[in-house]
């Protein structure tokens, strides 16, 4: 499947957008850090670049106007991801895919917490029926536990 407009959002160097430039028409990218969208324009991969944090850059689309969104290691940066989901929700259209990554809480631990959990690392982990909860009215492909972050190797 080819997406005809794709934001890569927390684009940070532009890893991700590297692994789906081939299935994007127009691949747009949008980081919080100025730093990281310089590193990204480096790739020239993207077809526009945005500074701006991740849900204020949704709340500025127009609803139905994208594909594909994809937030990998960013969501685990936001306390609150219903923010983020009900903007990515009217942002996309009726075929569109939300593709992210987030940091796993056990059940019992989010449960105590309210679904979120600080981690000491300043990034936040999400249970697992915390996450199917809020993103009620995506059609769900997948879930998978997978270790992608290594800190410290």
């Amino acid at each position: 499947r080819k997406f005809q407009r794709s934001v890569d959002l927390g684009c940070g160097t532009g890893l991700a957008g590297l692994a789906i430039r081939s299935r994007c028409e127009r691949l747009e990218g949008v980081d919080l850090s100025s730093r990281m969208v310089e590193k990204a324009a480096e790739r020239e991969i993207y077809d526009a670049l945005h500074c701006s944090d991740l849900v204020a850059f949704l709340r500025r689309q127009e609803t139905a106007s994208c594909d594909l969104l994809v937030a990998t290691d960013v969501v685990m940066y936001l306390y609150s991801i219903e923010p983020f989901l009900h903007q990515a929700r009217r942002v996309l259209r009726g075929s569109g895919v939300l593709i992210f990554s987030t940091e796993a809480a056990s059940e019992a631990e989010a449960e105590a917490h309210g679904g979120t959990v600080e981690r000491a690392s300043e990034r936040f982990a999400h249970g697992r029926s915390f996450l199917l909860k809020s993103a009620e009215g995506f059609d769900l492909m997948d879930v998978k536990e997978v270790n992608i972050r290594r800190d410290g190797d």
